[in-house]
């Protein structure tokens, strides 16, 4: 029923550009993820302007920029397994220099109670690895980029 749909391609374009972003540590490493993804065919050239752009606003954001720093340690997408068992991926954790931890997820879509409750899940686990949480950001990309910090 989704076949050529506006939310099919919604869809699409937020799958994209969160597989583009766990490619991406630092600004720099922009042109390098869209070029990967063109040359693998997964997307063509005017999707790649398009998604450059998208790509360009969320790490050149005021509130996002210094977590695209190469002064930090970053995991993306990284398997996290709970004492319990239960296997978490965020999507970004930033360790900055002065050891803090900063959680960043990304969503398409409609804001959902339940992307905050997997921020905490996530701080949950990597406080229980003796990480310090002190932030956690989730970061909507629809037609504008929307911060939402914790």
């Amino acid at each position: 029923y989704l076949w050529d749909t506006d939310q099919e391609r919604a869809i699409e374009r937020g799958d994209l550009i969160h597989n583009i972003m766990a490619y991406i540590t630092t600004a720099d490493d922009i042109e390098f993820a869209l070029n990967h993804f063109l040359s693998s065919g997964i997307i063509n050239s005017s999707q790649q302007q398009e998604l450059f752009d998208v790509v360009n606003r969320i790490v050149d954001h005021d509130q996002l920029r210094t977590y695209f720093d190469s002064a930090n340690t970053i995991y993306n997408e990284q398997d996290i397994i709970s004492k319990t068992g239960i296997l978490l991926r965020p999507d970004r954790v930033v360790v900055n220099p002065k050891n803090e931890t900063i959680i960043i997820d990304y969503k398409t879509g409609l804001q959902n109670s339940k992307h905050k409750e997997q921020l905490f899940d996530y701080q949950r686990v990597l406080e229980e690895m003796n990480f310090k949480v002190v932030k956690k950001i989730l970061v909507y990309s629809n037609d504008d980029i929307v911060i939402k910090e914790f």
